[in-house]
């Protein structure tokens, strides 16, 4: 132990003392002594964990402000003048410069930034163990990558046969300004965004059902051993105190463990041992939590020393359980406002703000579009008017305007980038290293802000291309 905490010295102070304080137990001769030194050392371990959380959540202010002005604030300010400055200096300004900054360089940029917030998050109190799970229950029927790519091929079949019939047009630059190809464009990222978030809800589903069971009966099995280790230290034996438990416990989903326990040692009569971890009857299959297996075996071995070490083992552990839900529920507390502003971001803000800028993307090109054809138009008479005062208009060229199809395709793209990248850093701050809550937190914000970009574009878009006409009508 000695040589292991060395390791730890200089990252969690914290955990060596209580290592030192476990040391410092097994040379105390006087019981009571051990006693208080044990659980001193719990107190330290959690006190250094809710004092670490605290400084962490206190220094997530301006990285997460960085995040929010690299990756969505500046980035959108930006997308706004692309379209004017594209009309203007298209020989300088490519799509494929537009691709490679937003697809490609800022994502990159962003999640780096995400990964750094990530990696400074110190270590906090376990997320449910589902290695359990994977083993005991079966994978879904349907590949959830399988039911992910029906779901996008449903959108972009049609859209893909659109794309080719306007390439192989001769007049193919004409349509792609045109108001279906953007549509055509919107409904691309729909399918592409629905189907990413189909896919981390299908593949979670059935896991975030479990887990939440799981956190609930570890929640409910602090005090129902406490109870237990009463009724023990009282006495009673222990075959007898899961009979009484479980019926102190009734209404809760703990409580069907102990009768369980119970049933197998009356009805089935088997030892203690095998009423809870039999292969075939055995309670902890119902119940395939970590915590609880942990515990039952910690009691198992104190049952074969004495009523009195097994009392207290399970007194110390209900204890133990208690603080580190209070300890949980503490970082929420303290990561409150962070957590509020990085959901508001990932599911509303970033997809709405977005969603605007396209929208007026379309009313900056149609107007740009409709003044260089009236400006051609009056200067080939066929249009009654002058040409004077047009001079600005001249440097228009309709050839560099970049379509608002393509455009909407590399900002919804982005959007969908964003929301990953979000969406892995907040459950990463509330839920540390856990798979499971990171897809689960993604296929929500997904749904929402694919949901939310949508209609934004589809709406405003179709509402700024009737001002377009109107502001470019001349009488």
């Amino acid at each position: 132990l000695d040589a292991y905490v060395v390791t730890w010295k200089d990252r969690a102070s914290d955990f060596v003392e209580a290592i030192h304080l476990v040391e410092a137990s097994l040379f105390e001769p006087d019981q009571k002594k051990v006693k208080t030194l044990l659980e001193k050392a719990i107190d330290v371990v959690l006190e250094g964990t809710q004092d670490h959380m605290i400084h962490y959540a206190r220094s997530l202010q301006n990285p997460i402000r960085t995040l929010h002005m690299l990756g969505i604030v500046l980035p959108i300010l930006g997308m706004v003048m692309l379209p004017m400055i594209g009309a203007f200096m298209g020989e300088m300004i490519k799509p494929s410069y537009l691709i490679v900054f937003y697809n490609i360089f800022l994502p990159i940029i962003v999640f780096i930034l995400a990964k750094h917030i990530v990696s400074t998050r110190p270590a906090g109190a376990s997320s449910t163990d589902i290695s359990t799970y994977m083993k005991t229950k079966a994978k879904p029927k349907l590949p959830p990558a399988l039911l992910s790519i029906g779901v996008a091929l449903i959108g972009l079949v049609p859209i893909s046969l659109y794309t080719l019939q306007i390439y192989l047009s001769p007049d193919w630059k004409i349509f792609i300004f045109d108001d279906l190809a953007f549509y055509m464009s919107l409904g691309a990222i729909a399918s592409v965004g629905f189907a990413a978030a189909m896919y981390y809800w299908y593949s979670t589903k059935q896991i975030i059902e479990w887990k939440r069971r799981t956190e609930k009966i570890n929640d409910e099995f602090s005090s129902a051993i406490f109870q237990l280790g009463s009724r023990i230290s009282e006495d009673v034996p222990a075959e007898l105190a899961f009979a009484e438990v479980a019926e102190g416990t009734k209404g809760t989903e703990v409580s069907k463990f102990f009768a369980i326990v119970d049933d197998n040692l009356k009805r089935l009569g088997l030892g203690l041992k095998e009423a809870i971890f039999n292969k075939k009857t055995g309670a902890i299959l119902a119940f395939p939590s970590s915590v609880i297996y942990s515990i039952m075996q910690l009691f198992i071995e104190g049952v074969k020393k004495s009523p009195q070490i097994v009392a207290e083992t399970l007194l110390t552990l209900s204890r133990y359980l208690k603080n580190v839900h209070r300890v949980i529920e503490r970082l929420k507390d303290l990561l409150a406002d962070t957590i509020a502003n990085m959901q508001m971001q990932a599911s509303f803000f970033a997809p709405l703000v977005a969603g605007i800028v396209v929208s007026l993307s379309v009313l900056i090109t149609k107007v740009l579009l409709n003044l260089s054809e009236q400006m051609a138009k009056i200067t080939t008479g066929e249009m009654p008017g002058t040409a004077e005062g047009m001079g600005m208009m001249a440097l228009i060229k309709p050839e560099n305007i970049m379509p608002s199809a393509l455009f909407q395709l590399i900002i919804g793209v982005y959007v969908i980038q964003v929301v990953i990248i979000l969406s892995y850093l907040l459950s990463n701050i509330i839920n540390g290293a856990d798979d499971i809550e990171c897809r689960w937190t993604t296929a929500k914000n997904l749904f929402t802000a694919v949901a939310i970009y949508v209609v934004v574009v589809a709406v405003l878009s179709f509402a700024f291309s009737q001002i377009a006409l109107t502001v470019t009508a001349f009488g």
